[in-house]
């Protein structure tokens, strides 16, 4: 019947959740009525809804409906539960098959170590970073900190390794760390990065930075500085030019399919409008140089990626009326005219959420030279490039999260660690961050000044390594 079997059907009878209709008293056969079906399928249908027999036997007899529905949502509840605790299993497993595949990997990467890696800051990109180290083949995520103890906790349970709640306790309990990853946060994205980084370089550690490496450019000069004289890597997430287009637009470059430079326009920054504007974001964003300071590391960082150092800086700055009248100090819009040391000119457009892009999206770096022009649209999207008499040429890399952009540039960092390459060919260096906190200061400054031209402070001069001259 319904291929229960029989033995299922007299243990139903035993408990009395199914009794049959009619039991022959001459041979014991059970004969069950057309409508008794319905009922078995009510059985059948709730036992495939998780509730054992017993569970079943009160919901088949109760004639309260609000108790029922009480019974099914806690049974939603307790399933929703059980998943939770099944798809963090199933993330785990997969954690583990990841690494026993890097490790398999590690074996032929000429014999190299792992480089050791702890992650200081475990909110949103904490966590993105870390994720990046425990799955590539040149790493081994060995401990989380976070002086907020409850994000500590939640990191290491997700990565299983040792949580600490000061960089100091990790440094102790864990000498033998090769890279410290700062990821830390504070005002204008920025304002905690420089205390732990300090504080690792000083141990000797080699580190990463989130960007903006500092929020003040005292302080990212002293860092700079001091990484020169402890002779440690000292890298920067400048991510945004780490991608397939921007691999693409390196070789048109180098092919001379751009030739000589003439200018850029860069757009970068959020879209929105005045109706979906939702406030000043609080005490952390509400300072006039927010935007500027946590923002256009990126788009200064890829400008100087492929046209070189930034010589004049010109700037104008403002924000929308909706933003004057909710008090907020934020300046959302810059317009940013650069001339660069090749002598070609640039123009950066950054707006945080006041309108909607047009052509590019979000993201759109365009680059025109004497022999063709390439154009990034929405970072890693899609590469376009003109060449005079001839059809454009299209990369659409199928590719729309920006996310994307995390483990590559990570590995790559970890790559030119591992491979100890000269500290000036560092990819994304201090000193590359550096060079974008000097152009945002002049920026301000020029603002200040009424849009007057300013020249950016000098970079530390590049002395190069006597093992590789």
């Amino acid at each position: 019947m319904l291929k229960i079997s029989l033995d299922t059907l007299r243990y139903y009878n035993e408990i009395q959740l199914f009794n049959p209709d009619y039991i022959n008293p001459s041979n014991n056969y059970r004969f069950y009525s057309e409508e008794q079906v319905k009922d078995l399928l009510y059985i059948i249908d709730l036992k495939e809804c998780g509730f054992n027999l017993d569970e079943i036997k009160i919901i088949i007899n109760l004639n309260d409906t609000t108790e029922m529905k009480r019974i099914f949502e806690k049974k939603k509840n307790d399933l929703l539960n059980q998943k939770k605790k099944v798809d963090f299993s199933i993330e785990k497993i997969e954690t583990n098959i990841k690494n026993i595949i890097k490790n398999e990997r590690c074996k032929l990467i000429m014999g190299k170590k792992l480089l050791k890696v702890g992650v200081v800051g475990m909110g949103g990109i904490g966590n993105t970073h870390a994720s990046c180290h425990q799955t590539d083949e040149l790493a081994e995520l060995v401990a989380v900190c976070d002086i907020v103890k409850e994000k500590a906790d939640a990191a290491a349970e997700k990565f299983g390794v040792p949580a600490f709640y000061s960089l100091k306790e990790m440094l102790s309990a864990h000498p033998e760390l090769d890279i410290v990853d700062v990821t830390t946060s504070g005002y204008d994205n920025g304002s905690m990065h420089f205390e732990p980084a300090m504080q690792a370089i000083d141990a000797g550690k080699n580190v990463l930075v989130e960007k903006p490496i500092c929020h003040e450019v005292t302080e990212a000069r002293e860092l700079v500085n001091y990484a020169n004289k402890k002779d440690v890597y000292l890298g920067c997430n400048l991510n945004h030019y780490f991608s397939e287009p921007a691999d693409k637009l390196r070789e048109y470059i180098k092919d001379g399919k751009i030739g000589e430079q003439v200018y850029s326009i860069h757009k970068v920054g959020f879209n929105g409008n005045s109706v979906g504007y939702g406030g000043s974001g609080g005490a952390r964003w509400n300072r006039p140089y927010s935007h500027t300071k946590a923002f256009l590391t990126h788009p200064f960082s890829v400008m100087r990626a492929f046209q070189g150092d930034i010589t004049h800086v010109q700037a104008f700055m403002d924000k929308p009326g909706v933003r004057k009248s909710h008090e907020d100090l934020m300046l959302s819009i810059q317009s940013v005219h650069v001339k660069f040391q090749n002598g070609s000119i640039g123009y950066l457009l950054s707006q945080r959420g006041d309108a909607h892009f047009g052509l590019g999206g979000w993201w759109s770096y365009e680059l025109a030279g004497t022999s063709g022009t390439a154009c990034i649209e929405n970072c890693v999207e899609k590469l376009t490039y003109w060449e005079v008499g001839k059809e454009p040429e299209i990369l659409d890399t199928g590719v729309a999260d920006f996310g994307a952009t995390f483990p590559i540039r990570i590995h790559a960092y970890l790559e030119d660690v591992s491979n100890e390459v000269p500290k000036e060919f560092l990819r994304a260096s201090g000193r590359d961050a550096l060079a974008t906190i000097e152009y945002i200061f002049a920026a301000i400054e020029s603002y200040e000044n009424g849009g007057a031209l300013v020249r950016p402070h000098s970079l530390p001069s590049v002395h190069g390594d006597v093992k590789y001259m």
